[in-house]
């Protein structure tokens, strides 16, 4: 009686350790969610005509960012059945919604046919995505290194040399035109290409290597350094994959989101600061729903009749994006929210 006392004692202490661990993991880190925000809408400017020095800057590392900071949350000891639910959830659900929703408000206020046969068709062969193009690259490179991790088990040299392995091999097929399709999605190269980038944000994460880097100024100053060097010869665009100098490539969007980590993180001490905490609060809200700010920022190029309504200028047309887009963001999470307070007082008023 006594030995069963115990057990159970042991069980509540251990399911206590592991909802600390749990909640300790959902804790959002301020400086990657500015880091994201800060991302998100840069994207949105590099789609927009802005000079060649400022495209140079954003492409060198906006998409790897966001493929790093995906890395750096992965987790070793996920069942496959948990990674896909949330890969389903957070990746490929918005993108259907998102590519639905597009389409038919399309049909309604243009006038273009809806044909839902042939729309799912487009959507199961990855067609016309144009920049949600960036969701399953996400999800081929999270799926494909959880099978890498699976391989390797422990043994952390073997993960680095398949991961390595498999993006140089990616580099080959970009570099040869191998594995394209006429599908703008159809990218395997690519798919095999960032898986690095996973791998790095993984390292980030598992090792403390990372916040040395970020708190000392000399190892700050020497990727600065790096960073220009490999940006004078070429950055990586993995919508025309493009990786003008193979390894370079990566050093140059490894070394520019541990510079944009480092800014955000003097960023995140303005939080706490009255008044001047609006802006870094804007980024943190944005990166938090960057997949959002993606999708309808897809929505907003076919829609959005810019030239119709005569503006002209690319700085008055950007700023219109952003606060459509913003706009919508903001609309969708309130219904989230409020749709989320009236299950649930349904379910207490159930349970009571």
């Amino acid at each position: 009686m006594n030995s069963k006392v115990v057990e159970n004692i042991n069980k509540e202490i251990s399911q206590d350790q592991s909802n600390t661990t749990v909640q300790k993991k959902k804790k959002r880190i301020d400086y990657i969610d500015i880091a994201r925000g800060i991302t998100i809408i840069l994207m949105i400017v590099a789609h927009n005509p802005v000079n060649n020095l400022t495209i140079k800057i954003i492409y060198s590392f906006h998409l790897p960012l966001f493929i790093i900071v995906s890395g750096m949350f992965f987790k070793e000891d996920e069942s496959f059945g948990q990674m896909m639910k949330k890969l389903v959830k957070g990746l490929l659900l918005p993108l259907f919604v998102a590519f639905m929703a597009k389409h038919f408000l399309e049909f309604a206020f243009l006038g273009k046919p809806f044909e839902i046969k042939k729309l799912l068709i487009r959507i199961a062969l990855l067609n016309e995505l144009d920049v949600i193009w960036f969701f399953p690259i996400l999800f081929v490179c999270k799926l494909f290194f959880w099978f890498i991790n699976k391989i390797s088990k422990n043994d952390e040299v073997l993960k680095c040399l398949l991961s390595i392995f498999f993006s140089m091999l990616g580099i080959y097929f970009a570099f040869e035109g191998m594995l394209r399709w006429d599908f703008d999605t159809w990218k395997f190269d690519v798919y095999l290409a960032v898986i690095l980038f996973f791998y790095i944000g993984y390292i980030f994460q598992k090792t403390n290597t990372f916040n040395k880097i970020l708190h000392n100024y000399k190892y700050l100053l020497v990727i600065f350094g790096i960073y220009l060097v490999c940006l004078k010869f070429g950055y990586i665009h993995l919508a025309a994959h493009s990786f003008p100098n193979g390894i370079t490539s990566y050093l140059t969007a490894i070394c520019g989101t541990i510079l944009l980590f480092k800014i955000c993180m003097i960023i995140e001490k303005v939080i706490y600061i009255p008044i001047l905490n609006i802006v870094p609060n804007v980024f943190k809200w944005l990166g938090k729903n960057s997949m959002y700010v993606l999708c309808f920022h897809y929505m907003e190029r076919f829609l959005v009749p810019y030239s119709k309504l005569h503006i002209t200028s690319s700085t008055q047309k950007l700023i219109i994006e952003i606060l459509i887009i913003t706009i919508c963001v903001f609309a969708l999470t309130c219904i989230q929210k409020t749709s989320k307070k009236i299950v649930e007082s349904i379910k207490s008023k159930k349970a009571a």
